[in-house]
């Protein structure tokens, strides 16, 4: 039988992956504040509006696409983002202006954009020989400590890493990419909020053995679609988290590492992970990302990241 392990790899989403969140998410949603998770007692919907909030977030850090290029000039991000932060209560000034500067991007060259976004992202964070602003968590934990900035070996990108493997998230064999990327903690954060609004599976959710190279079985991939309301009023099948870690046809592929049976995602998963490895550096990644550049994006992420 093959690990629970889910693959990292697939963490990434993309435009159509916001306009089902978009979709998904439900104005009423109870939350008394941004910063605040939904209680324990928290209905499917606030987790899925949660989820979708830390997809947009984690889409405007990643390396940009085509498709994100697309979907701001469209106004599909801007609208999304008002939609969904507006279910996420998030603070009226802030949004407004986050959804003010995105909207600038409408109507405009999407191949011009793309190239835009492109650089302006290589220099802002990933840099040469260094960032401008680093997306590592390890980075800000070990320039804290005044110690070397080492990827993969600090103690703090390996305690993100031991987090992940001990509710199932792991990473896939030949991959060789830091866990402690601010998009990647972000996807987490969102798969967790999807589990615990039942639109994915519990990656312990079967018994696991170690993988032996053969191809690994990742339980959940059907999961992540939801079915909801396009802004239209019109049904649609809308998938919260496209690409969700690893599909059933992805983890025929993957050779997952092994690993042990993971302990459930419970409401306290996310809860820990947000206050042991973002809270001590998100709002100085913020702050800098504003500092460094006026690129209306990352200007909009970084506002509501800081947020949170």
């Amino acid at each position: 039988m093959g690990s629970q392990i889910h693959d990292v790899d697939s963490l990434q989403t993309d435009a159509d992956g916001v306009a089902g969140a978009a979709g998904a998410a439900a104005p009423d949603s109870g939350l008394s504040n941004a910063a605040a998770l939904p209680p324990d007692a928290a209905s499917p919907q606030q987790w899925l509006n949660r989820a979708a909030l830390y997809e947009i977030l984690a889409l405007g850090l990643r390396l940009p696409t085509p498709e994100l290029a697309e979907a701001l000039v469209s106004g599909e991000l801007a609208d999304a983002l008002a939609e969904i932060g507006t279910a996420n209560q998030l603070d009226d000034g802030i949004l407004g202006a986050a959804v003010s500067v995105l909207d600038s991007y409408r109507d405009g060259s999407t191949d011009a954009l793309f190239h835009k976004l492109r650089t302006c992202y290589t220099g802002l964070l990933v840099g040469a020989p260094e960032p401008a602003v680093s997306p590592y968590a390890g980075v800000w934990w070990a320039r804290a400590q005044g110690v070397e900035p080492l990827l993969f070996v600090n103690k703090r990108s390996m305690d993100i890493e031991r987090f992940m493997r001990n509710v199932g998230i792991g990473q896939a064999e030949g991959r060789n990419e830091p866990l402690d990327h601010i998009a990647t903690m972000l996807e987490f954060l969102q798969y967790t909020a999807l589990v615990l609004a039942g639109a994915a599976e519990q990656p312990a959710a079967a018994s696991t053995a170690p993988a032996t190279g053969d191809a690994a079985t990742a339980a959940g991939a059907d999961g992540a679609a939801t079915t909801a309301a396009k802004a239209d009023g019109a049904a649609a099948t809308a998938s919260v988290a496209t690409e969700q870690y690893v599909t059933a046809t992805a983890a025929a592929e993957a050779d997952i590492k092994t690993a042990v049976l993971p302990a459930l995602i419970t409401p306290e998963t996310p809860s820990r992970f947000i206050t042991d490895f973002l809270a001590d550096w998100a709002l100085q990644f913020s702050t800098g990302i504003t500092e460094k550049t006026e690129e209306p994006l990352y200007i909009a992420v970084a506002s509501v990241l800081a947020e949170l």
